[in-house]
């Protein structure tokens, strides 16, 4: 029945509609479930400049500026969550949907800004889960908190990485406190248990999308919108790398 399911999309939101309708009303379910793909992830982003985004839980309310974009987009940030285990392809995935996932984040802490002396920079680190091709994981959410010229407090916003669910992090060697830890485990208790009885990456208008096995056949299928995507934040030299 999975298989079957798996592979018709329709039917899948059909049965959906009826099995899950209570679940997805859930807004720390909806918002683990991805609502864009990778590859809208530039159209999504330019959509969200200037925008207010507001996490419930803290109430801070940050915008993604142009140095943001181009951080969610960089090598560094990619090969992050290439390094733990994850697709390219998720790593967009999860910025796709940054306005949700924000919106649905637990404080993990806050601390200085350690590549600066300034103390006027503070960071606010958050995390949320995200279902992902291997089921479920921890988008690790960072907002800068600075002070502008005339005086006022400016949030802004980057997702630095996806991580393997927060079981495995270690108070005091990684970016989750020890509140944190048990701040992100809350939301796992909740959403993981939904995400893993659907097969595949379930988005939220019921349809599950099979994804490539590696990055590689990812590649090799989506060349052309990868370079698109790409497109005046990296080139092709820096997506082969």
């Amino acid at each position: 029945m999975r298989d079957m399911v798996a592979n018709d999309p329709k039917q899948f939101k059909q049965r959906g509609g009826v099995l899950y309708q209570a679940e997805l009303a859930d807004p720390e379910i909806r918002n683990a479930i991805p609502k864009y793909t990778g590859e809208q992830a530039k159209e999504v982003l330019k959509s969200l400049a200037g925008k207010p985004l507001k996490n419930l839980e803290s109430g801070i309310v940050a915008q993604i500026n142009s140095n943001q974009r181009g951080k969610l987009f960089s090598s560094d940030a990619i090969n992050k969550s290439v390094d733990n285990g994850y697709s390219w392809q998720d790593h967009l995935t999860a910025v796709a949907n940054i306005e949700s996932l924000f919106e649905n984040a637990v404080p993990l802490k806050k601390h200085d800004n350690r590549k600066s002396d300034d103390g006027s920079v503070m960071i606010y680190r958050f995390a949320a889960p995200i279902a992902v091709s291997e089921g479920v994981a921890d988008a690790l959410l960072l907002v800068k908190e600075t002070l502008t010229t005339d005086k006022k407090t400016l949030y802004t916003l980057e997702l630095t990485e996806i991580k393997r669910p927060s079981g495995q992090a270690v108070a005091g060697k990684s970016d989750y406190g020890p509140e944190g830890i048990d701040n992100i485990r809350r939301k796992h208790d909740k959403v993981k248990p939904f995400i893993e009885k659907n097969p595949g990456n379930l988005f939220q208008d019921g349809t599950v999308v099979r994804g490539a096995t590696s990055f590689g056949d990812y590649f090799d299928q989506n060349y052309r919108a990868i370079i698109t995507l790409f497109e005046g934040t990296a080139n092709a030299s820096t997506l082969v790398q």
